[in-house]
């Protein structure tokens, strides 16, 4: 669950990433690989995919290596940068499904409020946290992003998942990795960002 949640929010910060900088262009196309680390010497990292395909890779300075770990509601708190997840109900007010704190480092990556997903209604809202009105009991936390601001219902039996940049050091051999990366039209893949598996 926890990889499939993370896989969610790269994808989500990936997409709102496109709509942010480019709203009148659609995102570019990405792929995720699941491979295996092999070597990481100087900027290459070398792994092997799940379908046996050897990949030598490039790293570029603004390539970020992520984890995810559980959290709970008490490490919701004001000033946080968050991406939601939640659905709007017949009375138009949000409902969370699943909260994931963002490092500080990358801090605006994906914000504002936007349609998400295919499932009728439902949002993904990326922005800082500007007020929490009794969360631990199922309240309601105010969410600010560039042009506005969303109110969000926060029910006691929701998700929340931190997610953290680690250092490349962390990506020895034999690790476990969900790789996201443009395709180029030669086949080769430029790397956007690295997810470690659980």
């Amino acid at each position: 669950m926890i990889r499939s949640r993370l896989l969610t929010i790269v994808f989500a910060l990936l997409l709102l990433t496109g709509f942010a900088t480019a709203a009148d262009q659609a995102p570019p196309k990405l792929t995720r690989v699941r491979a295996t680390v092999e070597q990481l010497e100087g900027q290459t990292l070398t792994a092997k995919t799940v379908a046996g395909k050897d990949l030598s890779l490039a790293l570029s300075p603004g390539v970020l290596v992520l984890r995810s770990k559980p959290a709970t509601l008490a490490d919701v708190k004001s000033g946080e940068f968050i991406g939601c997840t939640a659905v709007e109900d017949a009375d138009g007010k949000l409902q969370a499904k699943e909260i994931h704190i963002l490092p500080e480092s990358m801090r605006g990556v994906g914000e504002g409020h936007y349609p998400w997903g295919n499932t009728p209604n439902t949002t993904m809202t990326n922005g800082n946290i500007e007020q929490v009105a009794g969360v631990t009991d199922g309240h309601v936390i105010k969410v600010s992003y560039h042009g506005g601001q969303s109110a969000i219902d926060i029910p006691a039996e929701v998700t929340v998942t931190t997610i953290e940049v680690v250092s490349r050091d962390r990506l020895k051999p034999g690790t476990k990795i969900n790789l996201f990366a443009h395709e180029n039209p030669d086949g080769s893949l430029t790397p956007q960002f690295i997810a470690i598996a659980p």
